[in-house]
């Protein structure tokens, strides 16, 4: 609201009396008041006439959805500094805003993730208070199926009194989904047969992490276990989630047994980012990210101790400068982290399709031997023999067409590969590091152009003298202090709410845009701005005026000078510490990109088993020492010394190419790349 900056306004599109009517109670009984966590209805907004239109209420800012919190890939980009403390802290105040709701007299009715919002600090806020149900005559009549407990499950909400139990069902999946890095304690694999969707799985009590293994369901691969949380949650979910509604745990006994969690979290050995339950024995999230292939958190880059302005006569650029520049960055170029080397065998699908091509082949022998038999025995057969020697030569050559869905698999595995080491490049923050060099480039060469700067708009005041000079002039004389015939204090309110109140806005453009004004019932207006400007009188001597504007224009470029000092000296310890911190990442072994390191080399052995050409992936070389300083020239990754052979493409047709030896010819007995779709296509490359 432009008179209220702390509040807004929601207007419905469709406004009825049993919107209205709520409304009208909840902003009567003061729940606004109550709590400062939920956007309660502070007053009634009305339309033309009175009509109900909409509500008031408190403006929520700097806050985000909470599924940008819960889901890892989102949470890097929403919240990238957020650890695991963050999100039992977010799922505390989740819980305590909850029971502002209850203690208020209300009931949620619609817990879901989009009516909740979580802030930079931690703070929980909900929104949609509209929709609550308030006494039981103003219900709530919507609901998300993957939050609505199983005793309201397929049944119609519109008509059904919402209880705190109810309210108990959805923050506990919420909770849940903080804890579990996003996942829906309902979603798992289920033993039984068909499908489970997870308003059935809801509806049937099936808890996929129950520890009573009564569900039929078990967790999805990759997840955290309820063993890895201390006894006290997990007793809590298997009470949530169970049959017994009345036996869910309440949003006060979630608050405090969250922030006894928090409390007991541990910080892993291995990675200073992860804080784990210490009921876990070790570190959850590491062993999570082996699994899934996912990282759950980016640390983020440290930065130096920030240097105050130095003053001018403090300030040596030129030192600065070449701090900065002797802060050795890592070169992004062939930056790859170490990869685990292990020496996998083809995998059972190859011999699978090895002994498909040979009983195929000898089936295809077979019918050309038969063809022949026939032949020998009768060349009056030779029409007979001609289909099956068509059918024995595709059987015995043709089979290698299948060879296909390999090449595709190696190639789908590669583009995994090269996403894993641009994603792994982000979060290891050599790109913020490269970014933070070039905005201090940036800032050096502002700091240099100051003083012209200076010159320039000094230079600039000094040509616009007279026009400010006449523009102060005009402004100092309101129209209604002046007396125009015609004008009179209906038409003077019409100026003003077109913004023209002096003789310095009253331009013929303007004025002839007002209703109610033309060329003619304007002329009396016109001439008294020109009158106005006619008593102006230009004094070429600098006035005080004059003098307080240079004084501003020199302020300005002194606090830019001021804010720039600041950020260049501390620009080389900025660096360091980020530098530092990126090689020390860069030695360590990245979960995601090993996997799919492994994946690419699983998919290269199973084309080398089959005789097809495989590409060789380039491996990081050891990262330098840290231990002789980060000054001098950036480090460049030494390249691999034998280069990386790509799979090579058929001439002809463009498709994949397998390893063959020459039967005949001048070339007979040497090895030639030859298509897989041989002998529909004969294209060959030499090796």
């Amino acid at each position: 609201m432009a008179d209220r900056p702390d509040q807004a306004v929601k207007l419905y599109g469709s406004p009825d009396d049993r919107r209205r009517e709520k409304i009208e109670a909840m902003v009567a009984a003061g729940l606004s008041a109550r709590s400062d966590l939920v956007a309660f209805p502070l007053a009634v907004v009305q339309g033309p006439g009175g009509a109900f239109v909409g509500f008031a209420m408190r403006l929520v800012r700097e806050h985000k959805p909470l599924f940008e919190l819960y889901a890892p890939g989102a949470r890097k980009v929403a919240f990238p500094d957020a650890d695991y403390r963050f999100l039992v802290r977010s799922a505390a105040n989740v819980a305590v805003a909850v029971a502002k709701v209850h203690e208020a007299g209300a009931v949620v009715g619609d817990i879901n993730h989009s009516g909740i919002l979580v802030s930079d600090k931690a703070t929980a806020a909900l929104i949609d208070a509209d929709s609550f149900q308030f006494g039981e005559r103003h219900l709530c009549r919507v609901g998300v199926p993957e939050y609505t407990p199983p005793e309201l499950q397929s049944r119609r909400l519109d008509g059904i009194v919402r209880t705190p139990e109810h309210d108990a069902f959805g923050l506990a999946i919420v909770v849940f989904q903080l804890l579990f890095m996003g996942r829906h304690p309902f979603v798992g694999r289920y033993r039984g047969s068909g499908e489970m969707p997870i308003e059935r799985a809801i509806a049937e009590h099936r808890f996929a992490y129950s520890a009573k293994g009564r569900s039929d369901m078990s967790p999805p691969p990759g997840a955290a276990r309820p063993e890895d949380f201390p006894d006290e949650i997990g007793a809590m979910f298997e009470a949530a989630f169970g049959r017994n509604a009345r036996a869910r745990p309440r949003a006060p006994q979630w608050a405090e047994a969250l922030r006894r969690l928090e409390g007991g979290l541990s910080r892993c050995p291995k990675n200073d980012i992860h804080y784990f339950p210490s009921a876990a024995g070790g570190c959850s999230w590491c062993r999570m990210e082996r699994e899934s292939g996912i990282v759950l958190f980016v640390a983020p880059l440290p930065k130096g101790t920030k240097q105050s302005d130095p003053g001018v006569a403090g300030f040596d650029l030129a030192g600065v400068w070449r701090s900065i520049q002797a802060v050795r960055l890592p070169a992004v170029d062939g930056l790859l982290p170490p990869l685990t080397q292990t020496a996998p065998q083809p995998s059972s699908e190859v011999a699978a399709f090895a002994s498909a091509i040979r009983n195929r082949r000898r089936s295809g022998l077979a019918v050309l031997l038969v063809a022949a038999a026939l032949l020998g025995w009768s060349g009056d057969l030779w029409l007979l023999c001609l289909p099956l020697t068509w059918w024995g030569y595709h059987l015995t050559w043709h089979g290698g067409s299948d060879l296909q869905r390999f090449v595709e698999r190696d190639g789908r595995a590669r583009s995994a590969y090269d996403a894993a080491i641009v994603d792994w490049r982000k979060r290891i923050g050599i790109e913020e590091v490269i970014a933070r060099r070039r905005t201090l480039e940036k800032a050096k060469s502002i700091y240099d152009r100051l003083p012209g700067e200076e010159k320039r708009r000094l230079g600039e005041l000094a040509t616009q003298r007279r026009e400010n000079q006449l523009q102060r002039h005009m402004e100092s004389f309101p129209l209604r202090r002046a007396k125009i015939r015609g004008i009179g204090a209906g038409k003077l309110a019409t100026l003003a709410s077109y913004g023209i109140d002096t003789a310095a806005q009253v331009r013929r453009d303007r004025v002839l845009a007002v209703p109610g004004f033309g060329p003619v019932n304007s002329q009396e207006l016109f001439a008294w701005r020109a009158s106005v400007e006619s008593r102006f009188v230009y004094n070429p001597s600098p006035t005080q005026q004059d003098r307080q504007d240079e004084d501003r224009v020199r302020r300005e470029i002194a606090n830019e000078a001021s804010r720039l000092r600041g950020e260049l000296s501390s620009g080389a310890a900025d660096l360091r510490a980020a530098a530092v911190a990126v090689e020390q990442r860069m030695a360590v072994s990245d979960p995601v990109v090993d996997r799919a390191y492994q994946d690419l080399e699983q998919a290269r052995i199973d084309l080398q088993a089959l005789g097809a050409a495989a590409p060789t992936i380039a491996l990081s070389p050891a990262p330098p020492s840290s231990s002789g300083g980060v000054g001098g020239a950036a480090w460049k990754p030494t390249s691999p010394s034998t280069p990386v052979a790509s799979t090579p493409a058929c001439p002809r047709c463009g498709g994949p190419m397998i390893r063959r030896t020459a039967r005949r010819g001048a070339r007979a007995g040497r090895p030639f790349m030859g298509c897989a779709r041989y002998p529909t296509c004969r294209g060959s490359r030499p090796t």
